[in-house]
């Protein structure tokens, strides 16, 4: 995860997601995490504040809301998250502890995998390599 100082300008914010080809920074103050700010806090913030990015510091811009999951979240629990808040980015937290950041991309990814695993294990059941136990698990036709 890629940080940035509360006390930093918008204009080495940008310089940074730039260099990095990162859409967000978790903004930080010392060791403290505060939030993120993303592509769309920093334009928006920028045109409503109407001043030079080396003279907006990026306490003016950043989103202080963290929306958060603990390691054991579904893919749809994120997902359904995102939406509801309108959030692009969710932190994975574990107690006090930040553990890492997912992005819309990372879930729809993960939503498309599972998704061509269905029908990959579909089509195994229909073309009748596969069947379902007791349990619903999807088992090797003898």
């Amino acid at each position: 995860m890629l940080q940035v100082a509360v006390t930093a300008s918008a204009a080495e914010a940008a310089d940074r997601m730039y260099r990095h080809q990162v859409g967000s920074l978790v903004v930080c103050d010392g060791p403290r995490i505060l939030g993120l700010l993303t592509e769309r806090d920093l334009l928006h913030g920028l045109i409503r504040i109407g001043q030079e990015p080396k003279k907006v510091p990026v306490r003016a811009l950043y989103e202080p809301n963290r929306l958060s999951v603990g390691l054991d979240a579904e893919t749809r629990e994120c997902m359904e998250l995102m939406t509801r808040h309108r959030h692009r980015y969710l932190f994975v937290e574990e107690g006090d502890a930040v553990l890492g950041l997912i992005s819309i991309g990372d879930v729809v990814n993960r939503l498309l995998q599972d998704g061509a695993h269905d029908v990959q294990a579909l089509t195994s059941y229909i073309s009748g390599v596969y069947t379902f136990d007791e349990e619903q698990k999807l088992i090797r036709s003898v």
